[in-house]
C-alpha cells in the first residue's frame, strides 16, 4: 500500500511521529541538563557549607567558647577574692589590726588583682580576639549576612582594648565607651546559632543523599530479580 493509500488518520500519526523525534531528543537533553545542573548546584552548596563550618564558623565558635570560659573563671576568682576580704576584715579587727591596715591590705589585693586582670587581657584574651578579627578579614566571603552585621562591634571592642593596653586611653574612657562583653554578645549568639543551623542543614542533606542512594540500590536489585 502506497503512502497516499493509507488512511488519513494514519498519515497524521506518521507525520507526528517524524516531528516528535527531534522534540523528544531535545526534551530528553533538556531534562538531563536540568537534573545535572541541579545536582551540581547541590554539590556546590554542600561544599560551601563545609567550608563555612571548617574555615570560619567552627574556628570562631571555638575561640568564643575559649574566651567565655576564661571570663567565667576570672569572674569566679574576682568574686572569691572579694569574699575572702569581707570575711577576713572582722577577724583582723578582733586581733587588733586597725581599719587603716585592713584597708591597705585589701587595696594591695585589689591592686594585684587589677594587675593580673590587665596581664590576662594582654596575654590570654587579646590573642583570641585578634584571631577573630583575622578570621573575619580573611574569610569574610564565607560569612552569612547576619554575622557580617556584627563585625563593626567586634572591631570596636578589640580596638578599644588595643588602645587601652597601649596607654592611649584610660580605664575611665573604656567605661564611658561602654566597654564590656555585652557589646559582642549578639555576635557570639549569631556565631553559635549559624554554626548549628549550617551543621543541621548539611546533616539533613547527607541523610537525604544516603536515603536516595539506598532507595536506588533497592530498586536496581528488584529489577534484577524480576529479570531472573
Amino acid at each position: 500500500m502506497s503512502q497516499s493509500q493509507l488512511p488519513l488518520w494514519l498519515q497524521y500519526i506518521q507525520v507526528l511521529a517524524v516531528l516528535a523525534v527531534p522534540f523528544l531528543a531535545f526534551f530528553g537533553g533538556f531534562v538531563g541538563a536540568v537534573v545535572t545542573d541541579g545536582r551540581e548546584r547541590r554539590k556546590q552548596r554542600n561544599d560551601f557549607i563545609e567550608r563555612q563550618l571548617s574555615e570560619l564558623y567552627g574556628p570562631l565558635l571555638s575561640l568564643r567558647k575559649h574566651v567565655t570560659a576564661r571570663h567565667e573563671f576570672h569572674r569566679k576568682i574576682d568574686s572569691a577574692i572579694f569574699r575572702a576580704a569581707d570575711k577576713r576584715s572582722p577577724e583582723l579587727r578582733r586581733i587588733g589590726i586597725s581599719d587603716e591596715q585592713i584597708s591597705a591590705t585589701t587595696l594591695s589585693d585589689l591592686t594585684k588583682l587589677t594587675d593580673h586582670d590587665q596581664k590576662a587581657l594582654e596575654e590570654q584574651f587579646m590573642p583570641d580576639y585578634r584571631e577573630m578579627i583575622k578570621l573575619f578579614r580573611e574569610k569574610i566571603w564565607l560569612s552569612e549576612s547576619s554575622t557580617r552585621s556584627h563585625f563593626a562591634a567586634l572591631f570596636e571592642y578589640v580596638e578599644t582594648w588595643e588602645l587601652f593596653l597601649q596607654n592611649v586611653i584610660t580605664g575611665e574612657v573604656t567605661r564611658h565607651l561602654g566597654q564590656g562583653e555585652s557589646k559582642i554578645a549578639p555576635l557570639y549568639a549569631d556565631i553559635e546559632r549559624t554554626h548549628d543551623r549550617l551543621r543541621a542543614e548539611l546533616a539533613a542533606k547527607k541523610r537525604r543523599r544516603r536515603f536516595l542512594v539506598g532507595h536506588g540500590a533497592v530498586l536496581i536489585e528488584r529489577q534484577s530479580h524480576k529479570r531472573h
